[in-house]
């Protein structure tokens, strides 16, 4: 091969080359621009990420007033059950007051009624056999009247 084959075949090569590199360097352009977009992307996720972050800092304000407000019903609840204990004692005692000291004595009262009604039945009996006595009384009264006025005529 003589100097100017070498030379053309140098010159091919090296154009070969420079093609091969002017695709490289198209593809880094596009790789450039598509890491800018990439870059643009992250730049809007990050705010998006701070925006995130802010409103998780709001939710963690707002969980933590709910908090407080769940400590302060708890305190409440303790409140309501000490409250519910001391009625239930309360009604314990009522309860034992009524079955020990109550009941016995309206028992004696309705026994002492009782007694009271039966008296009065045997007098409201007696009573009328009073009446009936009286009634017969006058009706003999009478009859004798008219036995005496039939004996007189």
């Amino acid at each position: 091969m003589t100097d100017s084959q070498k030379l053309d075949f140098l010159i091919e090569q090296a154009q070969e080359n420079k093609m091969r590199f002017d695709g490289i360097e198209k593809r880094f352009v596009g790789v450039e621009e598509q890491m800018k977009g990439i870059e643009k992307r992250f730049v809007g996720v990050e705010g998006q990420m701070k925006g995130i972050e802010k409103r998780f800092v709001g939710v963690e304000g707002q969980m933590k007033g709910i908090e407080k407000r769940f400590d302060g019903v708890e305190e409440q609840m303790k409140g309501f059950e000490k409250r519910f204990d001391s009625m239930e004692a309360s009604v314990r005692g009522i309860h034992i007051v009524f079955e020990n000291e109550i009941r016995p004595n309206i028992c004696r009262i309705a026994e002492g009624h009782l007694d009271l009604f039966r008296k009065l039945d045997e007098a409201i009996k007696i009573n009328n056999e009073t009446e009936l006595m009286a009634i017969r009384l006058r009706m003999l009264e009478t009859e004798v009247r008219t036995a005496r006025a039939d004996r007189v005529v």
